[in-house]
């Protein structure tokens, strides 16, 4: 789910100015006209864009698979009133503010896999330069939206001070309207912006251009509490060039650090023995990271070979308790969740998709039906002229025809002992419904934090939609979801935990997550059965 939007992205960089890296300058073009020529053409300029708003927003409504995601009415209303008055204010910007007044749309979409608007269009936009003089702190924001610091570039403010304002402008008020407008469930937001975003000078959302598009330049009063000290105190940093930023982030060695957070970056199956019959199965990514046959063949040859390699291991192991780490996955390929319950059950699995099937999106619901390469070809091709027919609209479920099932395909070295599934906020998309499949089947128990996305999980493979002013820049509109996993009463929640493990603060603010560890003593101690009885009873009290 997550790759093939990834190679959306890759292809459109052969085209477009790359996503990453800096611009040299801003492209602002300069128009001589009289005043009431200025008037009409900002009236003109405020009209186009408040339509192209509109058009975005009827995507949302009416293409989007999932719509509004559990936003009652006045809650949509009232951010879309937000996201048009930005707009129609900056009427006589330049196209690049423009742009950037798109980060409002994040309040409209809890959905990473619509991911919009992408990162990349702030550089290729020129909205981002290299010597932009910006605040020099690179932060991080707890679950409440407290500010804390992780570096000063000019070292003034000492690491993991709470930065309580910026020029009289609240920190934590801030932090959360700016995770607000990143484009995915909260939880997903936090995760993925303290690991990716707020570390990185030229990513659109970091906390420090939040106030550069503000307006806000050197020099940044800052006042800040340290670490232990309940007084204030107030500094005033000078600005520091974003290029200059990124180059110390880079030769601090900060850069290999953080990568090594992200399951994205790391090999995507790793297998490790901890003695007296635990082992722990980590999966950071559920692609085998090999472009060529993917690119070639729309096939990942890597991820089987790997898995096959951990399994057998397990197996000559003897491990009789398997932990399978999925904590910091951000998903991969759909395909890959099914070679992976290959191992864990022989139970059909219900693999039905639903797709809203409109006149301008049918040839590619038809597309991803015939690229769907678990259904046998003849029946692909049933469903694909099935979909040709389709009233514009239509909601439209894959097993209409006959069951949309996957027979997990018996191997060698299948596993049935004890399997617990540790989980965080950074798991997501294909990941997590290989979680939900654990639990609903019943093949395993969920321990750590809960996933960052909502029970209901769209598409990852979402098609682009050419915009009507804005034509180059990409917008991905997921138009099909899983149908075992939608349509619930908890459907825009997140998904339960059997085995709560608490990250605390101590930790996250170190970087640090010792919940593997908790999770092992845990199953070593014997204690796990009593946290499952608990939770349960818990989980039903809070129903009734």
């Amino acid at each position: 789910m997550f790759v093939r939007k990834f190679f959306v992205s890759i292809l459109l960089s052969l085209v477009l100015v790359p996503s990453f890296g800096f611009s040299k300058q801003r492209d602002v073009q300069t128009i001589v006209m009289d005043s009431m020529q200025a008037a009409r053409y900002i009236d003109s300029v405020r009209q186009l864009r408040l339509q192209e708003i509109d058009f975005i927003v009827d995507q949302i409504e009416n293409t989007y698979i999932s719509g509004r995601r559990g936003l009652n009415n006045r809650e949509w209303e009232d951010r879309l009133a937000i996201l048009r008055d930005a707009v129609t204010r900056t009427a006589h910007a330049p196209n690049f503010t423009y742009y950037y007044m798109w980060c409002y749309l994040g309040f409209l979409i809890q959905d990473q896999h619509f991911d919009f608007p992408d990162g990349g269009v702030y550089n290729r936009s020129r909205i981002f330069t290299r010597n932009d003089l910006i605040l020099p702190l690179w932060v991080q924001t707890w679950e409440d939206g407290t500010v804390y610091n992780v570096k000063d570039y000019t070292g003034v403010i000492p690491a993991h001070a709470q930065i309580l304002s910026v020029n009289g402008r609240n920190a934590q008020e801030t932090a959360q309207r700016n995770r607000m407008m990143f484009p995915g469930e909260e939880a997903y937001a936090m995760a993925w912006m303290n690991a990716v975003d707020e570390t990185d000078p030229r990513m659109w959302n970091a906390f420090a251009n939040f106030f550069w598009m503000r307006g806000h330049r050197p020099p940044f009063n800052v006042v800040y509490k340290a670490q232990g000290s309940d007084r204030p105190d107030t500094v005033v940093l000078n600005g520091m060039a974003r290029g200059d930023i990124y180059k110390e982030f880079q030769k601090s060695g900060d850069k290999h650090r953080v990568r090594s957070s992200r399951g994205a970056r790391l090999r995507p199956i790793e297998y490790r023995n901890m003695q007296n019959g635990i082992g722990v199965l980590t999966i950071n990514m559920m692609w085998g990271k090999r472009w060529t046959p993917m690119l070639l063949f729309g096939k990942d040859q890597r991820y089987p070979r790997m898995l096959r390699r951990a399994m057998r291991s397990i197996d000559r192991d003897g491990i009789k308790n398997l932990i399978i780490d999925l904590s910091i996955c951000p998903g991969g390929l759909s395909e890959n969740i099914y070679k992976t319950l290959d191992y864990f059950t022989d139970r059909p699995v219900d693999r039905t998709n639903i797709f809203r099937v409109t006149d301008n999106n049918r040839k590619i619901v038809q597309a991803l039906i015939s690229n769907d390469h678990l259904t046998p070809k003849a029946d692909r091709h049933r469903l694909s002229d099935l979909v040709g027919g389709l009233k514009s609209g239509t909601l439209f479920r894959t097993d209409t025809l006959f069951p949309m099932q996957y027979q997990p395909q018996p191997q060698e070295h299948s596993y049935r002992g004890n399997v617990y599934i540790l989980t965080g906020p950074q798991t997501y998309s294909a990941a997590q419904v290989l979680v939900q499949y654990f639990q609903h089947l019943g093949i395993g128990r969920v321990a750590g934090q809960h996933c960052g996305g909502f029970t209901e999980v769209t598409l990852g493979s979402a098609p682009n939609i050419p915009l009507p002013l804005s034509s180059t820049m990409p917008f991905h509109v997921p138009v099909g979801k899983m149908a075992l996993f939608s349509g619930r009463e908890d459907s825009y929640r997140y998904p339960p935990v059997d085995i709560p493990i608490d990250h605390p603060f101590e930790e996250w603010l170190k970087w640090e997550n010792h919940s593997l560890d908790r999770l092992i003593e845990m199953i070593r101690k014997g204690q796990v059965d009593s946290i499952v009885s608990s939770t349960s009873k818990s989980n039903e009290a809070s129903i009734q």
